[in-house]
């Protein structure tokens, strides 16, 4: 029979939480606001790239003169932000707000199948999520895909809970999260794909998800019609609602369909072996927790054979899959995240529920205490080696591998005592270093890094000149027109985040190239352009693009990348220049 840790009662539920206070709702909300810290704070400290200014030029298109033939990369996206523009305006910050609510509502799922995980590896599952570098970086970038990863998680969910319970409400959340992922992002796809691999497996080879009393397979629970008519009815409307923002952009159908072609265009037999590496070395650089735990609880999970843990990597090796298959799509490591999390989950939780001798902790302070020496003297020796008159630095590694071996000895010996309390105790440890190590690359990864093309996850960014620029540009209208965006302005630079910045500029326009008789008050071109505009006119130059940066070290500044974000090679920058005309200049003076 298939295990239920703590089945659910849903009406007890809702009485506990309304009425008493316990430690796991309190461990809830510490992680709750570890997750919004992550994602809500400083939300517009880089500018958007590429990606989120196109996304964000749609809503923006969608309020002009009444414009809402918009064609929108995500429609869900499209209708959930333009309301709140209405109310909070058109701002960097508001144009990623969407994504950082769905991203942090997204660490706070796993609740719902805490019978599965259990208390304490739901607890774990989440604290993983709110820390994981990959999920609180898409959580602040504009677009689709936060909404994607809520909506196929929440797919997982309902589909379990409506089958384990039968309950239509399950039934409707499965429809409108249909509806939700449909409408948001070429991810939602991958994640119906991982699913459906964990499906087939599951009734392939097993063991069974869902158990009858006598732990044979029981059958799928199969709605009435009534009940599938008011499913198909949620999921319809709440589709064609999401998709057309209610009505007001009708071509965002198309969008959505969109979506599904964008996805199977992912798809690449023949790739060049950087970019198959590229998601890999993500995930290893950013995720190391799935490599430090993940794969020990894949092989614990097989070994032991329960119906849950299986299926969670059976999903997992789905969405590896496709990692393997789609590698141009470095998003594709955030389908790993989900039930790679969800089985470390498990998998702590239940080796932490071991009965062992009370002084298991002490074996965790000591594996965290080996961690911290092992970690600063790799720091050290990353730091000093190579440096002229540094003495040689490999007595750190020394140290570190001392520190190593020590804990290994006093595992050992403690082994033949009380093995629940070793196994306990390291694990224990590695959670503590973990979420210590998680946290700084997460707050790094999604802040300075977000727009640093050496990093391998994003190849185009916005350069953080270009809010410098828009002041500049915004100053000099008000000496030329006497107001902060009349001022007429011709650039001769055509790209997405550009013309966001320039928006509110009505008076710009946009091409690859300016007549060689322009003299307009103000000229934005490249910076290696036709010197005859600088006869008549005073220039400043602004970074304003970062396109991909090859990013190719030696192994010891691959380390000093690594723990300092330090490296020799610098950002590729695309420059332009801000040109106002003479005349003007001078009369301003």
């Amino acid at each position: 029979m298939d295990e239920i840790i703590d089945p659910p009662n849903i009406e007890q539920q809702h009485a506990g939480l309304l009425s008493n206070v316990t430690p796991e709702h309190l461990a809830y909300l510490g992680i709750a606001l570890v997750a919004a810290v992550l994602r809500f704070a400083d939300l517009g400290v880089t500018p958007l790239n590429p990606g989120e200014a196109t996304e964000a030029l749609a809503v923006w298109n969608l309020w002009q003169s009444g414009d809402a033939n918009v064609l929108p990369g995500s429609p869900a996206y499209l209708a959930l932000t333009a309301p709140l523009t209405q109310v909070l305006g058109f701002t960097d910050h508001i144009m990623r707000l969407v994504p950082a609510v769905f991203g942090f509502f997204l660490v706070l799922t796993p609740w719902f199948i805490r019978h599965r995980s259990g208390r304490l590896g739901a607890l774990l599952t989440a604290m993983l999520l709110a820390l994981s570098p990959t999920q609180a970086i898409i959580s602040r970038t504009g677009g689709g895909d936060t909404v994607g990863l809520f909506a196929g998680m929440f797919v997982f969910i309902a589909w379990l809970r409506y089958q384990e319970s039968g309950d239509r409400r399950w039934l409707y959340t499965l429809a409108a999260a249909l509806a939700l992922g449909l409408a948001s992002a070429p991810l939602f796809y991958g994640i119906l794909a991982a699913l459906l691999v964990a499906w087939v497996a599951q009734s392939a080879i097993g063991p069974a998800l869902i158990q009858d009393s006598d732990g044979e397979r029981a059958k799928l629970v199969k709605p009435s019609m009534h009940e599938l008519r008011q499913a198909l009815l949620i999921g319809v409307v709440g589709f064609l609602a999401l998709a057309t923002a209610l009505l007001f952009a009708m071509r965002g159908l198309g969008s959505a369909a969109d979506l599904a072609v964008a996805w199977l265009q992912d798809f690449q037999l023949w790739a060049t072996a950087t970019l198959r590496a590229t998601p890999l070395l993500i995930l290893a650089r950013y995720e190391v927790g799935l490599l430090l735990l993940g794969l020990p609880a894949a092989a614990w999970a097989a070994l032991r054979e329960k119906p849950y843990p299986i299926f969670v990597v059976y999903w997992a090796i789905g969405a590896f899959l496709l990692i393997l298959i789609q590698p141009v799509s470095n998003a594709n490591v955030l389908l790993l995240t989900l039930p790679g999390y969800l089985l470390v989950g498990r998998f702590s939780n239940d080796l932490l529920k071991r009965s062992s001798s009370r002084w298991w902790w002490a074996f965790a302070i000591a594996v965290v205490f080996a961690g911290g020496v092992v970690y600063l003297n790799i720091v050290r020796y990353a730091r000093l080696n190579g440096i002229q008159g540094v003495p040689n630095a490999t007595y750190h590694i020394l140290i570190a591998f001392i520190a190593l071996m020590a804990v290994l000895i006093l595992a050992t010996l403690a082994w033949t005592w009380d093995r629940s309390a070793v196994v306990k105790g390291v694990l224990a440890g590695l959670l503590v270093l973990l979420a210590i190590f998680s946290w700084g690359s997460a707050w790094w990864f999604s802040r300075q890094a977000a727009n640093d093309t050496r990093e391998r996850w994003t190849a185009a960014a916005t350069d953080n000149d270009i809010r410098l620029m828009l002041d500049t540009l915004e100053e000099l209208s008000w000496r030329v027109n006497n107001s902060p965006d009349g001022v007429a302005v011709e650039a001769a630079i055509d790209t997405p985040a550009l013309r966001w910045y320039l928006k509110e500029f009505g008076n710009a326009t946009f091409a690859n190239s300016i007549s060689a008789g322009a003299a307009g008050p103000i000229l934005i071109t490249p910076l290696m352009y036709d010197p005859r505009v600088a006869e008549n006119y005073l220039g400043a130059e602004y970074g304003y693009a970062r396109p991909d940066t090859l990013h190719s070290l030696e192994w010891i500044d691959a380390l000093r990348w690594w723990l300092f974000h330090q490296s020799p090679i610098s950002v590729n920058e695309e420059r332009l220049v801000l040109w106002l005309r003479a005349d003007l200049a001078e009369a301003g003076q």
